[in-house]
């Protein structure tokens, strides 16, 4: 009986075998589900491509991922999952930085939506206003990419895509806490346009420590479908605090309060002989310090950025 069983069932499962391996059906809808999941990344080669065809080991930390930190900054969304990568300066209304494999901040290019952040006089990217509820996706590119994006890239590359557009939606939630620490944000999405408005104050632990900052972010959409669109963005932050000094030699009266403004427009066209991604940008970021003297930092930046995929 044994020998009759192996008999008749070896044949049939080398046949089950050829025919599952063989079936082109089968096996064009795999590679649909593979292509159909694989991320689309820009990071490391300034324009879209598959994950897998990117050169270097780009890691992407999507808007789920974020969310579950329960935080209203991405800087503080960072410091509660991944701490080595946040250091974060003067609390509630200071500064927060990013750092990639060890490297310092100033070596970490930190881009929003393709675009590098205003340094300002600190040097690296200042992260400690965005709010996590306009972020899509992060895409954190380890290595070197000074051969695409200059010296600040040499430890890595971090870039911070919003998305504001979609299916209507509207949000508003607040928080309160320990020295009346109190938080605000309204959030609209539309299938054009978005926006999310928001911030916090708070009175500080100390004598003169007062904080409050202030965040308004835009989208609008001239026009998007499956490869090519337009758009527009604007970031609007305002941050001030009372200076109180170390609790031996206490300041009186010290403070300081920083301006960031930034527009741009990026798209992406279909052309005949291959695509272009392009960027049009300007910054400006104000800072004032007032305490014995009154000082004044000013930066500006405006810049355009072009990329073109050709074809082979």
């Amino acid at each position: 009986m044994q020998k009759l069983l192996k008999y008749w069932l070896c044949p049939l499962m080398v046949s089950i075998g050829i025919t599952l391996i063989g079936n082109p059906v089968l096996a064009a809808t795999n590679e649909e589900l593979i292509e159909i999941e694989e991320e689309v990344v820009v990071t490391a080669t300034r324009i879209s491509a598959k994950e897998s065809e990117a050169p270097g080991f780009t890691e992407v930390i999507n808007q789920p991922e974020l969310s579950t930190a329960k935080a209203q900054t991405l800087a503080e969304a960072l410091s509660n999952q991944y701490g080595g990568l946040i250091s974060s300066y003067g609390g509630y209304a200071g500064l927060a930085s990013l750092r990639v494999d060890g490297s310092a901040a100033e070596q970490t290019l930190v881009l929003l939506n393709g675009i590098p952040v205003n340094t300002g006089c600190t040097g690296y990217g200042d992260i400690s206003y965005l709010p996590v509820s306009s972020i899509e996706k992060l895409e954190i590119t380890h290595g070197p990419l000074s051969s695409l994006y200059g010296a600040n890239a040499l430890g890595g590359v971090v870039n911070i895509f919003t998305d504001l557009t979609g299916k209507p939606t509207t949000m508003v939630k607040g928080s309160y806490g320990g020295f009346q620490t109190t938080t605000a944000e309204l959030k609209l999405v539309r299938p054009k346009f978005g926006l999310v408005a928001g911030g916090g104050w708070s009175t500080g632990h100390r004598a003169n420590s007062e904080t409050q900052r202030e965040y308004l972010l835009g989208e609008y959409a001239f026009w998007e479908d499956q490869v090519d669109y337009l758009k527009m963005h604007f970031q609007y932050y305002r941050k001030a605090g009372d200076v109180p000094g170390s609790t031996i030699f206490p300041l009186v009266g010290a403070s300081q309060y920083e301006h960031n403004f930034a527009l741009d427009f990026s798209g992406r066209e279909s052309l005949r002989w291959g695509l272009a991604e392009y960027k049009l940008y300007g910054q400006s970021l104000e800072n004032h310090y007032n305490s014995f003297d009154r000082d004044k930092h000013q930066t500006q930046v405006y810049g355009a950025d072009v990329a073109f995929l050709l074809p082979l």
